[in-house]
């Protein structure tokens, strides 16, 4: 069996236009990451925008707790993690190269870099012709064994928002080559900040919603022939309202604190593929 928690865009900030939000800030991080890392897992990846402005000191908060913890952490690069330090350097802050997979007896775990370097006026995706070369290899040789793909971008089309400006990666190679996967996929990305499920086969895309939007995580099950995604919501008074306090501020959204979700976005069965949600306080 491999489980996998899965945590949306956290926008971990130590820049605030009200310094107060800074303890609020404290607080909401580590109250929710000792609620995503305290899950027996094999992984606890990260969807990407683990940072908001991606400075060494973000990055570093955010790896001292999770070094701290006895889990395996991962994550993909989002656009606001790439906006302070060159992507060449990124790799050793979050000690992972920027793209890569993980083999597994029931999966291949992949992560894919989709994110514009120190580009603040466009957080579209892009995708590099030598990474789409590897990714290429790897899917090709994956064969018939599922594959769980993980990038900061939805792809154009799929999840919600993902057809509207700077809200998901196009480019038609990429399309071409997850098309070309047998078996089962699964596209798992955040930067859309609300959950989100779309069926374009052979892959099921996952968006995971922002964590002060919509504090939650979603956890993936590979056992046998079974895939179940569960999406755990956390019903706290607390998080709910430090969650939107950061997130007026720092998302830019506050029409989008609470984004209306299709059942079909939680509550899904395909191809032996399920999806349930469950409410933990």
């Amino acid at each position: 069996m491999l489980k996998i928690v899965v945590m949306g865009d956290l926008h971990y900030s130590l820049s605030f236009a009200d310094p107060s939000l800074k303890e609020y800030q404290e607080d909401f991080l580590k109250r929710y990451l000792d609620n995503v890392f305290q899950v027996p897992a094999d992984m606890h990846v990260s969807v990407g925008d683990l940072t908001h402005s991606g400075s060494p000191a973000e990055f570093g908060r955010i790896y001292q707790i999770a070094n701290e913890r006895p889990i395996h952490f991962f994550q993909a690069i989002g656009n606001h993690d790439a906006l302070t330090i060159p992507k060449e350097l990124i790799p050793s802050v979050m000690q992972r190269p920027l793209y890569y997979h993980v083999s597994t007896e029931e999966a291949i775990v992949a992560f894919i870099d989709t994110v514009r370097e120190q580009c603040p006026d466009d957080s579209s995706g892009a995708i590099s012709d030598e990474q789409l070369d590897w990714l290429q290899e790897l899917i090709l040789s994956s064969e018939s064994k599922p594959v769980i793909l993980f990038a900061h971008h939805p792809l154009f089309g799929t999840t919600t928002f993902s057809e509207m400006a700077h809200l998901s990666i196009r480019n038609d190679r990429l399309t071409d080559i997850l098309a070309s996967k047998q078996g089962i996929g699964l596209y798992c990305n955040g930067h859309n900040h609300i959950h989100s499920t779309h069926h374009s086969s052979p892959w099921v895309y996952i968006q995971t919603a922002a964590c002060l939007i919509k504090p939650s995580y979603r956890i993936i099950t590979v056992q046998d022939s079974d895939v179940f995604i569960e999406t755990r919501f956390l019903n706290d008074d607390m998080f709910t309202q430090y969650g939107q306090m950061l997130g007026e501020e720092l998302l830019y959204i506050p029409d989008q604190i609470q984004p209306p979700v299709r059942p079909i976005d939680l509550e899904l069965r395909l191809w032996g593929i399920k999806f349930r949600e469950d409410q933990t306080d």
